[in-house]
C-alpha cells in the first residue's frame, strides 16, 4: 500500500491509497481533511499516513515521512498474523515532542468537557461542519473520518480517527488522547495501539466519565 497526501480542487487535504498488488481495496480510499496541522513531525506523519489504510495493508506499506525502527515493529502488533513492512524507516534519533497535556478527542460539536482534560479535539463529519475553528481550549476539525453511517464506531472509523490525533498532536501540545465513547469501537483492545504510539511519544485511553 502506497499512501499520499495531495490537496483537492477544493483545497481540501486528501491522505489517498494506491493499493499494491497483495493490499484489499479500502473501501473509503481518501481521508479528507478541511484543514492541515501547523506543525508537524516526520515520525507521527509517517504513523498517520501508515495506520490510515492499515487494515487493508499485506506487504509494503509506503508513506511520506519517515518511520523510527521502533513504530515499523510495533505496527504489525495490530495485524500479527499478516505480513506489514514499513516503509521508508529512519535510522536516527526520533523526533518526537515532549508533550504534556491530556486532550479530550469526540466526533460531537458541544463544548462540554466531562473528563478533566487541558484541550478537546472535535473530529466533525464533513456533511455536517465545514472548515477549522479553534479556541483557547477547542479544537474543531471538518473531516470524512466517520465513513460509517451509524453511532457505532468500527475498526477503520477509529484507525481513520487516529489518523486524524496524529496529524494533530503536536499544535495540541498532547501526551494522552482521552477518548469519548463515540470515538472507539466498545471491545477494541487499545493495548497493541499504546504500545505503538508510546514509540512516537503518545498513548490513548478511553474517558471514563
Amino acid at each position: 500500500m502506497k499512501v499520499v497526501h495531495n490537496v483537492d480542487l477544493f483545497d481540501r487535504h486528501v491522505l489517498a491509497a494506491v493499493p499494491g498488488e497483495y493490499d484489499a481495496t479500502p473501501a473509503a480510499p481518501l481521508l479528507s481533511l478541511d484543514s492541515w496541522p501547523d506543525e508537524l513531525t516526520s515520525s507521527r506523519y509517517a504513523l498517520a499516513m501508515g495506520v490510515c489504510y492499515l487494515a487493508d495493508t499485506s506487504g509494503v506499506l509506503e508513506v511520506e515521512g519517515k518511520f523510527t525502527p521502533a513504530t515499523a515493529e510495533r505496527l504489525q502488533d495490530i495485524y500479527p498474523h499478516r505480513p506489514i513492512s514499513p516503509a521508508p524507516v529512519h535510522f536516527a534519533p526520533a523526533d518526537v515532542p515532549h508533550s504534556q497535556l491530556r486532550s479530550r478527542v469526540t466526533t460531537r460539536m458541544k463544548m462540554d468537557s466531562p473528563v478533566a482534560c487541558d484541550n478537546t479535539l472535535h473530529i466533525l463529519r464533513a456533511d455536517h461542519f465545514i472548515g477549522r475553528m479553534a479556541s483557547t481550549r477547542h479544537l474543531w476539525i471538518s473531516s470524512n473520518a466517520m465513513w460509517s453511517s451509524t453511532d457505532e464506531r468500527t475498526c477503520d472509523d477509529f484507525h481513520r480517527l487516529l489518523s486524524v490525533m496524529l496529524l494533530f498532536s503536536h499544535d495540541l501540545n498532547t501526551r494522552v488522547f482521552v477518548l469519548d465513547e463515540d470515538v472507539v469501537p466498545m471491545n477494541l483492545d487499545l493495548a497493541p495501539y499504546n504500545r505503538i504510539l508510546r514509540t512516537v511519544g503518545l498513548s490513548v485511553e478511553r474517558s471514563t466519565a
